[in-house]
């Protein structure tokens, strides 16, 4: 909630048109920031975020969400809800697949690669709380990799490992198949 976003809910209203609120996090209720704080992270919103999201939600007339969990909180909320699950378009396959088709051939390998693709800053937070095991792995198996691409910022322990670590910049949704 915002003095923008009360302007824009108030002429939905005057306009007779419905008002949709979207996430896929738990945002609107106080738990939030607190399941952070049990795995021993901070959470970027504060309990005044946390306000302002659950104040826009209830100046909405119905909520879109990813996963049936989500819904059953916004129902239990007292709003109806619809699960739009996370996927990808027919276009998006049809780019995966057209990348997969010209891969260079794959050699026998024992090598182990483990990726993360982060299209936003807000997925930092949740790579942290995988940092302690690929550090982990990548001390225990020569034969490890760990590549990133996106927004994230690498823990200066990564360093260590070399050529083993990649990091990629961001990249648009039509070329990450061809980086993956």
């Amino acid at each position: 909630m915002s003095p923008n976003v009360s302007a824009l809910l108030k002429l939905v209203k005057q306009k007779g048109r419905t008002a949709v609120f979207e996430t896929d996090d738990l945002i609107f209720e106080d738990a939030y920031p607190k399941f952070f704080e049990r795995v021993g992270l901070k959470s970027r919103l504060g309990p005044d975020d946390v306000q302002r999201y659950r104040a826009t939600l209830q100046r909405c007339d119905a909520a879109f969400c990813s996963t049936d969990f989500l819904k059953e909180r916004l129902e239990a909320f007292g709003k109806r809800a619809f699960v739009i699950r996370n996927g990808f378009s027919n276009e998006m396959r049809t780019l995966a697949e057209a990348a997969f088709a010209a891969r260079p051939g794959f050699k026998r390998s024992r090598r182990v690669v483990i990726g993360y693709a982060s299209g936003t800053p807000t997925h930092q937070r949740d790579f942290e709380l995988v940092v302690p095991v690929l550090l982990d792995v990548l001390e225990r198996y020569r034969n490890a990799e760990v590549r990133v691409i996106g927004y994230l910022a690498l823990d200066p322990r990564f360093a260590k490992f070399g050529d083993r670590v990649v990091s990629v910049p961001p990249v648009s949704w039509r070329t990450l198949p061809r980086v993956l």
